[in-house]
């Protein structure tokens, strides 16, 4: 028979990685009859899933899947039988800034922006144990106890089913950890914590088990309707060889907050002066992963700008523009300087002299001017100036204009969820105006959205 063929999806920046924190589960898996694939497709469709039987998000991060390739996903599932995992993180999606519930809330299930604690732990708050499973399950059969290690909660919506809660006297308490979800031919599961399955960390995957609930994980993940097809011979084998990658990408992914794997350190953007292109396929690859970083830098350039618009506080500490000014001093050093007929050591004691001359200006500053009563209005962007988004294409539009109303549908059966949730006290106030605050933004932002493309398309 056909083996069991795995898409650790590699396209969107995961935090789990086989190659580098996720070896020892690769190997368990490979152990027990499964095949485990770098997958590197960009963007994810229908068409380059169909050989797989289980694709893994193992946490995205700072980067987003596509509406289109949620479109694509959601068909792969439902149709093909596929098998889903999504693992997250403490702080869900707003903390990874990824849109995993995105996808997620397609079967009924989101990631919450919190983090599970608890005093009953392996040593530390945000490493709760965890022992409350029910309904029985296949995933949690002959599972006592896991830590559930930097960890988010989750929220079903819909016909999705929790299988793993928090503890009584958890924060949050009672509150999903783990949720499954049969669609149509496939399954789904999600889990807010992906360190349970990290290497060589207290309460990983060493954890014995958390080794059990892998194998009974992934083994649920092959649907009964893959299984057919492979008894039928109707199933497809990956082209690629398992472990290998579908090209290059010019970012390593951050594998923890600091960004360190082990002892070696991984910069969040890497240019190379030489790049090799052996196929159609690299060069969209490598383009789309300079567009990717591209978009990540301009939603943080965009979030400072709103966070310093939107700030009480207008003083400009000197200290920060000393050193801003020290780190532009400093040019990037190359191997070989190129003759361009200019004296350097020249040039760079006349900046270093009017530095001088700044830095002494900005020292004798003893008291900076105070805050307007009244705030002028930003000034109109400049014209000419290229706007920060990328015109969409019709399909594109669709495609988007697809996920919003199935994410307003979501959110909807999300509201009278809570509302029922509040109405058998199962839920406190504060949370309950607390989430109910958040859905009410969310489906007032997607209808503003919708609007709009509804706009674009008539133009189109």
């Amino acid at each position: 028979m056909v083996g069991n063929f795995i898409a650790w999806n590699e396209s969107h920046k995961p935090r789990g990685r086989i190659d580098i924190n996720y070896k020892t589960i690769k190997q368990l898996l490979d152990s027990q009859g499964f095949e485990s694939y770098q997958f590197s497709e960009f963007p994810i469709t229908h068409k380059t899933l169909k050989p797989y039987d289980i694709l893994v998000f193992a946490c995205p991060d700072f980067a987003k899947i596509a509406p289109q390739e949620i479109n694509e996903i959601e068909n792969w599932v439902r149709e093909d039988g596929g098998g889903l995992l999504l693992l997250s993180h403490a702080g869900g999606d707003k903390g990874r800034q990824t849109n995993l519930s995105a996808l997620a809330e397609r079967f009924g299930i989101t990631f919450e922006n919190d983090q599970v604690l608890s005093p009953n732990n392996y040593g530390m708050e945000n490493l709760p144990k965890a022992s409350t499973f029910t309904p029985p399950h296949q995933i949690t059969e002959e599972i006592n106890e896991i830590c559930y290690r930097a960890g988010c909660s989750l929220t079903t919506i819909g016909g999705s089913v929790p299988i793993a809660m928090s503890d009584q006297d958890a924060d949050p308490f009672s509150v999903p950890l783990i949720i499954v979800s049969e669609a149509d031919n496939g399954l789904v599961c999600a889990i807010g914590s992906y360190e349970i399955f990290r290497d060589e960390i207290g309460c990983g995957i060493e954890n014995d088990q958390h080794k059990k609930l892998a194998l009974n994980l992934f083994t649920w993940l092959i649907s009964e309707y893959r299984l057919t097809m492979k008894k039928k011979g109707i199933s497809t084998i990956p082209s690629k060889k398992p472990g290998l990658g579908y090209g290059s990408s010019l970012h390593p992914s951050l594998s923890d907050a600091e960004g360190e794997v082990g002892s070696q350190m991984y910069s969040p953007i890497t240019v190379k002066s030489e790049i090799k292109i052996s196929s159609k396929s690299d060069l969209i690859q490598t383009l789309y992963s300079v567009l990717d970083e591209l978009n990540a830098l301009s939603d943080v350039v965009n979030k400072l700008i709103d966070s310093v618009i939107g700030s009480e506080d207008e003083i400009i500490e000197l200290q920060a523009i000393k050193e801003m000014q020290e780190k532009v001093q400093q040019p990037p050093q190359l191997e070989e300087a190129p003759d361009l007929g200019i004296d350097f050591e020249k040039l760079k004691r006349e900046v270093e002299a009017e530095t001088v001359e700044e830095d002494n200006e900005l020292s004798e500053l003893t008291e900076l001017p105070k805050k307007p009563s009244t705030e002028k209005p930003l000034p109109p962007r400049p014209k000419g100036m290229p706007s920060t988004k990328k015109k969409q294409s019709k399909k594109e539009l669709n495609a988007e204009l697809e996920g919003l109303e199935s994410k307003i549908n979501s959110v909807k059966n999300l509201i009278n969820f809570l509302k029922k949730k509040k109405g058998d006290g199962k839920i406190k106030q504060n949370d309950y105006n607390k989430q109910m605050k958040k859905l009410k933004y969310d489906l007032e932002n997607a209808t503003n959205k919708i609007e709009e493309i509804k706009k674009l398309l008539k133009k189109k």
